[in-house]
């Protein structure tokens, strides 16, 4: 039927043919493109009781879409298109009590509308009202009423339904944790072709949750997501080139995923592109400038790691950067606000190291970030607090407490925690001597890279303290630390016979 004949039958009082004339007005199909108009035919056929001119008309002035936006109309309209039994219109009013766009929040009627809606088999009325206990979000949440909608929800065939599931299951929202139900609820997101689901299906599969670990799958699903353009994928199907989980290592590859990941603002791939510039890495220059470059940009979106390091180069004066020590305390300070307790305890150092009489507040902000790197559990602020309450620096605990806290440094392998506890406990503070723990943990503390634990070693072995006397391991811990110009460890080594002399050593020493 032509335009004009169905614009006839409309003026006659048919109402499917108002609504046509309407919609024909309001899309400028069929019939010029007309708001007053459209609206003049749609409010004829609403107000005569057609359900779906009611909810047309209401959505129109909910989106404010060639009318001027009117919330009253728009949730009176929408309202009355529900009452008449539309589902469509129920789910619209139903999102739109949840407090959607200014609307007003109504939580009772946004539950009974949604709950029509989706008892009627409206997809994303399932989803919406899912969601909404899941959250809170417009509705008092509640995971049970969460997860018996969002299974409905999927179980249409709704992808966000599954990924929903899928995180209740991985975090234990509502639901005991699950990780296989987790994998379960992703994959089925994923095969409908959901980026966000097919990076956390491939996460899965790197760390082995829910599923077999396997490098393959990982690889398979972040490539799919990422051929999607989803940059968390490509991020970690960089960093799989780069470790070599995908087979081998190929930094061409991690740097080409990297880069297409920082070309959408990607914080983690704009840091590591400028590690890749600092070590020269996949054809790219050695270049700190560019480097900082990169970093700087992570840094503005917030990345922690990236503003730690712009503030290591101000405190330097590296990367063609002037040595800037405010700018330097201000990049840590962003990192420390954050919580990265590296940069608090960068912060720690350079304020003390630069402490006057004449500044206030210095020692109590060194204090203060201390304090919040030990409560982060660091294990390098663990020890320097354990030293400074063994050492009367700190009255805010006891000799236990200090003992404590360096143990806990030591179990995690901090080699400064592992050089002072080994001295508790061969000097016996807060218990009995204990030489052979003593010596173990200043070898590990040597091994990596501790001077002082490395002369303490070196002597154990040497005098046969807590162990037999190992003379070869004493040269060994000695000439590492004479290497590095402990004079120490230099005159314990020229007394070894037969131990080679260190340059190093005078003439003077050796006296």
């Amino acid at each position: 039927m032509s335009f004009e004949a169905t614009k006839r039958s409309a003026m006659n009082g048919d109402l499917e043919a108002q609504l046509t004339v309407g919609l024909a007005y309001l899309t400028g199909r069929s019939a010029p493109k007309d708001a007053t108009e459209a609206a003049r035919w749609l409010k004829a056929a609403a107000s005569a009781g057609h359900r779906v001119a009611q909810r047309v008309l209401g959505t129109i002035y909910f989106r404010g879409e060639g009318l001027p936006k009117d919330l009253q109309q728009a949730v009176r309209w929408l309202e009355t298109a529900a009452e008449n039994g539309d589902v469509e219109g129920a789910f619209l009013i139903g999102r739109a009590y949840l407090g959607e766009d200014g609307a007003p929040r109504r939580p009772a009627q946004a539950e009974r509308w949604l709950s029509y809606a989706a008892q009627h088999g409206h997809r994303r009325a399932r989803l919406a009202i899912g969601q909404a206990f899941r959250t809170g979000g417009g509705l008092l949440q509640d995971m049970s009423k969460a997860r018996y909608w969002l299974e409905k929800a999927a179980e249409a065939g709704e992808a966000e339904g599954s990924m929903a599931l899928a995180e209740m299951y991985e975090l234990g929202e509502g639901v005991a944790e699950n990780p296989g139900q987790a994998a379960h609820w992703f994959r089925q997101a994923a095969e409908q072709g959901m980026p966000a689901a097919q990076h956390r299906l491939g996460l899965l599969y790197v760390h082995g949750a829910g599923v077999r670990q396997s490098f393959d799958q990982a690889r398979t699903w972040f490539e799919r997501a990422a051929a999607l353009g989803y940059a968390d994928a490509q991020y970690e199907l960089a960093v799989m080139f780069q470790r070599g989980d995908a087979g081998r290592v190929d930094l061409d590859k991690a740097r080409g995923w990297f880069e297409k990941a920082a070309s959408q603002g990607h914080a983690d791939s704009e840091f590591m592109l400028g590690t890749f510039h600092v070590f020269g890495h996949a054809g790219l220059p050695k270049d700190d400038g560019a480097a900082l470059a990169w970093f700087d940009r992570a840094a503005t979106r917030g990345h922690l790691r990236a503003a730690y390091h712009i503030g290591l180069a101000y405190r330097e004066g590296a990367g063609g950067l002037e040595k800037d020590l405010p700018r330097a305390m201000d990049r840590f300070r962003q990192a420390a606000n954050g919580g990265y307790a590296p940069a608090m305890l960068a912060l720690v150092r350079l304020l003390r190291a630069n402490a006057t009489p004449a500044s206030q507040g210095t020692s109590g902000e060194a204090r203060l970030w201390l304090d919040r790197a030990v409560q982060a559990g660091d294990p390098e602020a663990l020890a320097i607090r354990g030293l400074e309450i063994l050492g009367g620096e700190d009255s805010r605990g006891s000799v236990l407490d200090g003992v404590q806290l360096l143990q806990r440094s030591a179990s995690e392998g901090n080699a400064l925690g592992q050089y002072a506890y080994g001295k508790v406990l061969l000097e016996g503070r807060g218990g009995a001597p204990r030489p052979a723990e003593a010596r173990r943990f200043f070898e590990a503390a040597a091994e990596a890279g501790s001077i002082p634990a490395c002369v303490h070693a070196g002597r154990l072995a040497l005098e046969g303290v807590g162990g037999p006397r190992d003379p070869s391991s004493a040269m060994r811990w000695l000439d590492r630390a004479a290497s590095a110009g402990d004079a120490e460890a230099a005159r314990l080594l020229a007394s070894i016979p037969g131990a080679k002399r260190p340059a190093l050593v005078s003439d003077t020493d050796r006296n």
